[in-house]
C-alpha cells in the first residue's frame, strides 16, 4: 500500500511539471496542487509519508495556499478556500492539533477578508463585515479553546 501512496504522488508531481512547463491555465495548476496537499496531508495521517508531523502541515499548507493564485481569475474559487480552511479548522480539534487550528484560522481569516474587499470594497460595508468576521473568528477560537480544556482529563 505504501507503494501506491508513492505512485500517485508522482503521478500528481508529474502533472504539476507538465502543466508548468509553459504558461499553464491558473485553474487546472491550482486544481492539481490544491488535491496535491490534501493527498499528501491525508497520506500522512494514515502515516504512508512519514515523518506524520512534517508531512500533515505541508500538505495542509499546500492545500491553503494553492486557491491563492485562483482566487483572483475565478471569484467562486473563494467557496472552495474558505471550505478548506473550514474543514482544517474542524479537523483540528477532534485531532486535538493547534498547528492545523492556527493554519485553518489563518487562511480562513485571509480568504474572508479578501472576499469581502473584492465584492464589498466600494461600500460602507467593508468595515462592518471585517467586523463582524472577526469577531466570529475570535468566537470560534473561544468555542475551540473551551472544547479542548473540556476534553482534557
Amino acid at each position: 500500500m505504501q507503494g501506491r501512496g508513492r505512485r500517485i504522488l508522482l503521478m500528481a508531481a508529474g502533472a504539476v511539471g507538465t502543466l508548468a512547463g509553459g504558461e499553464p491555465p491558473t485553474l487546472p495548476l491550482v486544481l492539481v496542487l490544491w488535491s496535491l496537499g490534501i493527498t499528501w496531508a491525508v497520506l500522512g495521517w494514515r502515516r504512508y509519508i512519514e515523518p506524520m508531523w512534517v508531512a500533515i502541515p505541508l500538505g495542509v499548507l499546500l492545500a491553503l495556499y494553492s486557491p491563492v493564485a485562483a482566487v483572483e481569475e475565478h471569484g467562486w474559487f473563494y467557496a472552495v478556500a474558505i471550505g478548506t480552511a473550514a474543514a482544517v479548522m474542524a479537523v483540528s480539534v477532534p485531532a486535538r492539533n493547534p498547528v492545523l487550528l492556527g493554519m485553518g484560522t489563518v487562511a480562513m481569516f485571509g480568504f474572508v477578508t479578501a472576499a469581502v474587499v473584492r465584492y464589498f470594497g466600494d461600500t460602507l460595508g467593508v468595515p462592518a463585515a471585517l467586523a463582524l468576521t472577526g469577531l466570529f473568528i475570535l468566537g470560534l477560537a473561544l468555542v475551540t479553546a473551551r472544547l479542548l480544556k473540556a476534553a482534557r482529563p
